[in-house]
């Protein structure tokens, strides 16, 4: 595996799900950030985030984003439940760099930066991440919210990537 999916409550920060897969290396990557591209498509009514793997324009994130309802994510769709994942006595080393999607921006920057920073602080300890920094890894934070108007925050999540090359 060299990507990890992590979603983990906005309020609590309280991990709540992961999915590993595995693609084929980046080789014509830029080996200083992650290889994603991401499509943002402002709701009207509906609209979305997907994240996609530049070397293979395979879809790693999916989400729809509805005006007055609430999307959800789709993809990955091999989410596993918390319980398949062990919480270690401590923390794995930290990531070569981590990258900030603040993309449709509820939050100031430093703000969203601080907050996801606590994000990452509930899931250091999690087995696959431990399994991740056995080689060097980047990590990345979106916080994805699947409603818009009023932002509601006990249904937005926090989206934490990890990634590895090899």
């Amino acid at each position: 595996m060299n990507l990890a999916v992590l979603v983990a409550d906005y309020q609590t920060y309280k991990f709540e799900q992961g999915a590993l897969n595995y693609y084929s290396p980046c080789v014509s990557c830029d080996v200083d950030s992650l290889p994603f591209a991401v499509d943002f498509v402002p709701p009207g009514d509906f609209g979305g985030i997907t994240f996609t793997y530049t070397e293979t324009a395979d879809t790693l994130l999916h989400g729809t984003i509805i005006w007055l309802g609430r999307g959800a994510l789709d993809r990955p769709d091999n989410f596993q439940p918390r319980a398949q994942f062990l919480l270690l006595e401590s923390a794995a080393a930290g990531p070569v760099s981590a990258e900030y999607f603040n993309i449709m921006p509820v939050l100031a920057a430093a703000e969203f930066e601080s907050r996801a920073d606590t994000a990452w602080s509930h899931v250091e300890r999690l087995d696959i991440v431990r399994e991740f920094a056995t080689l060097e890894y980047r990590a990345g934070f979106y916080l994805y919210a699947p409603a818009v108007g009023a932002f509601d925050p006990s249904e937005a999540r926090w989206i934490i990537f990890l990634y590895r090359r090899g």
